[in-house]
C-alpha cells in the first residue's frame, strides 16, 4: 500500500519557544519554517521533509488548548541514544520530569516530560548503544 507516517501535530501557544525546546533537548532541526499567507508552517524532525516529524501547529488557529489533544495520554514517543544526556539537558533547561527514569527487565529505559505547551512526551532509550531506532 505504501503508506508512511508523515507528521504528528502538536499544538503550541508559542512556536518559537517550542522550536527551541525540540532543537535544544532532542537535537531536532527545522525541516520547514515558512509563512503561508500569514500562517506559520513549522515542521521539525531528525531527517528531511519526506521523513516523519512534528508539525508545530498554532493552538489559536486550531481553536484548542495545547496539551489537551490526547487527554491524559502522552502525545508523543521519542527514541533517543542517551536518555541520561536528554534528562540532563532537560534538567539544565528547567524542564522537570513528569515520570522519573524507569527501566524494564529487557533493558529499555524511559522517562516522561512535558514540552513547554504541556504535550506529554515519553522519552525512550533501548538496551545497548546506538539503539535509538529499533
Amino acid at each position: 500500500m505504501g503508506t508512511r507516517l508523515g507528521r504528528i501535530v502538536l499544538l503550541s501557544d508559542d512556536i518559537d519557544r517550542s522550536l527551541d525546546f525540540y532543537r535544544r533537548h532532542f537535537d531536532l532541526h527545522s525541516v520547514v519554517d515558512d509563512d503561508l499567507d500569514g500562517f506559520r508552517l513549522t515542521h521539525v524532525g531528525a531527517g528531511g521533509v519526506e521523513d516523519p516529524g512534528l508539525w508545530l501547529f498554532p493552538a489559536e488557529a486550531a481553536g484548542a488548548r495545547p496539551g489537551a489533544a490526547t487527554g491524559s495520554a502522552p502525545a508523543l514517543v521519542l527514541y533517543v541514544d542517551s536518555l541520561d544526556g536528554v534528562v540532563d539537558s532537560l534538567d539544565r533547561g528547567g524542564h522537570p520530569l513528569r515520570v522519573p527514569v524507569t527501566g524494564d527487565p529487557g533493558g529499555q529505559r524511559y522517562a516522561h516530560v512535558d514540552d513547554p505547551d504541556g504535550n506529554e512526551i515519553v522519552v525512550v532509550e533501548f538496551a545497548g548503544e546506538g539503539r535509538a531506532r529499533p
